[in-house]
């Protein structure tokens, strides 16, 4: 892969995600407020993943999230105000969030839980601990599969599988926006 987040491999940030994770046991998988499907299907992709992995895990965008995405496999994860106000993480993982307003403050830069940031839009502020920012990706889950590939080749279910799909058939407007180049529609194959 060519690809370079501020000046690093992809390979290398990868692996030092996954690092984090390994030390986590509780983690909170931010998303934009008001979610589209690649906020959704790339939040609900990780929970699955972490849940796997024995994480507590609970997935919070603020705002409306639309019923159809409540069907979802990992649909389960995603919380009320209550859970959110009980859950103490001690990792956060924001998608397709460029700002950290988009998740209304939920997490600070710099605060006692660290920030891992994925997201594809040209505007994000680089404002995580690790920070996986590529605006040639046409969509965050993207890169959230990129980063399953690589520290988990081989264990993307149909489940995962489905939801990163729904967050790039969504962000692509079904293959049919701009954005849609071979790495998207290799990822969505």
């Amino acid at each position: 892969m060519t690809s370079r987040i501020a000046g690093e491999p992809f390979s290398a940030v990868f692996d030092r995600i996954g690092e984090r994770i390994d030390e986590a046991t509780r983690v909170l998988l931010l998303g934009h407020v008001d979610p589209d499907g690649d906020c959704i299907g790339s939040m609900f992709a990780l929970a699955l993943f972490l849940d796997a992995r024995g994480k507590s895990v609970l997935c919070h965008a603020p705002g409306n999230v639309r019923d159809r995405y409540r069907g979802l496999p990992g649909a389960r994860f995603m919380d009320g105000e209550e859970a959110l106000a009980s859950f103490d993480p001690d990792l956060v993982i924001a998608v397709d969030a460029p700002t950290t307003d988009r998740f209304n403050g939920l997490a600070e830069p710099g605060g006692p839980v660290a920030i891992v940031n994925i997201d594809h839009h040209p505007t994000n502020e680089r404002y995580g601990e690790i920070d996986v920012v590529d605006p040639a990706a046409a969509a965050a889950a993207i890169l959230v599969c990129r980063f399953l590939e690589h520290v988990a080749p081989g264990e993307i279910t149909p489940e995962i599988a489905d939801c990163l799909y729904l967050g790039i058939l969504l962000d692509t407007g079904g293959f049919r926006f701009q954005n849609t180049d071979a790495g998207a529609l290799e990822t969505a194959a």
